[in-house]
């Protein structure tokens, strides 16, 4: 009995005592918990805090004060501004909260803190000419581009990037002597492709295109031991690339890997955007023209889009989707009218569209992507909506009709005729007849009856 009791004891005791440390472990990991979670915010509060006090005292303030009177004062000479070293590991941080405040603090100092990214001396890339206390964005940006994989992050990354770029363009300098072209483009395709991983493409998408447009068409553009004459020739090798189209290539595969259709509309509105762009630039030094089948491959994505919008996006009538893809035939009608405009200027033999006006409007182009498939509801309902889209972007313009697009109008003008003879009943469909009358108010009667 006596035995019995002790032990009862002794394991009343041993009880009490894992209770105990039970009850400390709990104790230990909420304090833990806590005292992270305050780590957490004090950080972030000192990131937010320095991108509001560089907005509110940038280096240079073109209002009150002109830059040689307060040209003393750098942010990137102050002992009491964070050195870089700090701003870097929190842009490569295992906490995404930190890495997203870091993005958006930089993108401030690229706008109001400039010595801390830029040069004092243009165009100079030698290590004696950085500052110690400089962030090295050139090769930061390329690998924490890369590495990413948070949605939640890519807004205000994609942001910073296209911030640090303006400032060099700001102050007349380069970017891509600092920021290597070739492996920058490399880890942003890589990114796009996946579409960001999920992120909204409407907090991206609206960067790619001012992004695409600064990127020299080779990385050896930036070089200064190779001239015009040899990037020409680099130019007439199939096998070569120009950077901009790798990356709006890139863009394009994206639109397979976006979430929903809101923002698969945005990416192909974006790319849409960019190979327009890329058509109607004038050619510069660092902006040379692409090769014949370069340029065909833009029309060919503009195309691919098209075809997208007609038979793959879905007919949302309504919610977010209608309105995305609302916009995506916004987008298609205006710059299919931009290069519609540009196809009949004498005057703009040196831009990419003329180089193959004849190919992107005629069977191969926009008539093959407009027959492709079946003429089922959907394909005319929507081809109504882009003619009608198109007819209000006309009518803005002093009564401007689309002369390239014609042709392929009245081919489907006649097409619809001729199919719906084949029915029964012989007549169109509701959608069908609107579309015909779309039709008839971009084309004349000459257009359908030519005079020979």
């Amino acid at each position: 009995s006596g035995n019995s009791i002790g032990g009862e004891k002794a394991h009343g005791k041993s009880k009490k005592n894992k209770q105990s440390s039970e009850s400390s472990t709990s104790t230990s990991e909420a304090e833990r918990e806590e005292m992270e979670e305050r780590y957490e915010r004090v950080v972030l509060s000192v990131l937010c805090g320095l991108g509001w006090m560089v907005s509110c005292r940038p280096e240079v303030s073109d209002t009150t004060e002109t830059y040689a009177s307060i040209q003393s004062f750098r942010y990137s000479e102050n002992h009491f501004f964070p050195e870089a070293s700090s701003i870097v590991r929190l842009m490569q941080s295992s906490r995404g909260s930190f890495r997203r405040e870091a993005f958006a603090l930089v993108g401030k100092l690229c706008q109001f803190a400039r010595s801390v990214v830029l040069s004092d001396h243009a165009g100079d890339t030698s290590p004696e000419s950085q500052n110690d206390n400089m962030l090295p964005l050139g090769t930061l940006i390329p690998s924490v581009l890369s590495a990413e994989r948070d949605p939640t992050i890519f807004a205000s990354l994609m942001e910073m990037i296209l911030t640090y770029i303006a400032v060099f363009q700001g102050n007349g300098n380069d970017p891509w002597k600092y920021l290597d072209p070739s492996l920058f483009t490399k880890s942003l395709s890589k990114t796009v492709r996946r579409a960001c991983y999920g992120a909204p493409a409407i907090g991206w998408g609206p960067t790619i295109l001012p992004i695409v447009a600064s990127l020299p068409i080779l990385d050896v553009a930036t070089e200064p031991n190779h001239d015009a004459t040899e990037r020409e020739e680099r130019m007439k090798g199939t096998e070569v690339r120009p950077l901009p189209l790798l990356a709006v290539e890139s863009l394009w595969d994206g639109h397979k890997s976006a979430v929903g259709v809101t923002d698969t509309a945005a990416i192909v509105s974006a790319v849409i955007e960019c190979v327009t762009f890329l058509m109607l630039r004038r050619p510069k030094e660092n902006h040379p023209q692409f090769s014949l089948d370069c340029w065909r491959k833009c029309g060919q994505l503009l195309l691919e889009s098209l075809v997208y919008f007609f038979m793959e996006a879905p007919d949302s009538g309504y919610g977010p989707a209608a309105a995305s893809l609302d916009g995506l035939c916004t987008t298609l009608s205006r710059d299919i009218l931009k290069l519609d405009t540009a196809s009949c200027d004498e005057g703009i033999g040196d831009r990419g569209v003329s180089n193959i006006a004849n190919w992107l409007w005629g069977e191969e182009g926009l008539q093959s992507a407009l027959f492709r498939g079946k003429n089922d509801s959907q394909k005319v309902r929507k081809l109504g909506c882009l003619l009608k889209s198109i007819l209000i972007q006309c009518n803005e313009a002093d009564g401007m009709k689309p002369k390239s697009l014609i042709p392929s109008f009245v081919n489907f003008f006649h097409v619809i005729i001729l199919s719906s003879g084949d029915r029964s009943n012989k007549s169109c469909t509701g959608d069908e007849v609107k579309l015909l009358l779309n039709i008839m108010e971009i084309c004349t009667v000459d257009d359908f009856f030519p005079v020979r």
